[in-house]
């Protein structure tokens, strides 16, 4: 069993008391999803949207502008594919106006049209604001919170005067360089810096920058599959020994 918890969540009700509705908004791994619950039928539907961050932040936009009176491009709605349509839209006693998001995907039996009043849209817009933002840094599973691997570190350190130019730098203790940096204040016109040897440097930070890939993707990967990830690892480092590849 996998555990989510997205970093942003929230909920808006339609104004339809006849036909209750919600769309939901939460952040997924590499995309915002957009979950639109229609209960007013004896079974309630659900219709799931996977909208790219581009495009969410591109939707909140035109929900923006048609919540503040403006009108938004909806593009071509005539052309093959999948559109989402915002427009302004009026209800009856009382009057009020407010904003409508059509779904048009060529099944009119599924394609719904949400209506809210202009405060929930801009509600809406914010919250497809904040889950573009932090998409790419969607919930992981509980059991996959991996530190990641530590920066690299010097091999030595230089000091210098900043008006002696490239020609100034000279070599100084680690303890020299760190109260330099600690103090800069008292240090005007000085500065130190940290060496790093170039073959050992790239080597490293090849095997940190996998290290980091692996911390990305094994996440994503183990939730698509529904393997937990210690599972995977195990069953990766079986594979890897029957092979012969040693992990040292």
């Amino acid at each position: 069993m996998n555990v989510l918890r997205p970093s942003h969540c929230s909920v808006h009700q339609n104004w339809r008391s006849d036909v209750p509705a919600t769309l939901t908004v939460s952040v997924r791994y590499g995309f915002v999803q957009l979950l639109h619950t229609d209960a007013s039928y004896m079974d309630s539907q659900l219709t799931e949207l996977q909208l790219s961050p581009a495009e969410a932040a591109e939707l909140a936009e035109r929900i923006r502008l048609v919540a503040s009176g403006e009108r938004a491009n909806n593009g071509d709605i005539e052309a093959e594919g999948v559109h989402l349509v915002v427009t302004q839209t009026t209800d009856g006693d009382p009057y009020r106006e407010g904003v409508s998001l059509a779904l048009i995907a060529g099944d009119w039996n599924r394609d719904f049209t949400f209506e809210m009043t202009n405060e929930t849209a801009a509600s809406l817009a914010r919250s497809l604001v904040t889950a573009t933002g932090q998409c790419w840094a969607a919930a992981q599973p509980v059991q996959h919170q991996q530190p990641a691997p530590a920066p690299l570190a010097p091999v030595a350190w230089q000091s210098r005067f900043v008006s002696a130019g490239d020609d100034g730098w000279a070599f100084c203790s680690r303890e020299h360089h760190e109260w330099v940096r600690a103090t800069p204040s008292e240090w005007e016109g000085y500065e130190t810096r940290g060496l790093y040897t170039s073959e050992w440097a790239e080597m490293i930070e090849g095997m940190r920058r996998n290290a980091l890939r692996w911390t990305y993707y094994a996440g994503r990967v183990s939730f698509m599959m529904g393997v937990p990830f210690e599972q995977m690892e195990r069953e990766i480092d079986d594979a890897m020994e029957a092979e012969g590849i040693k992990g040292e």
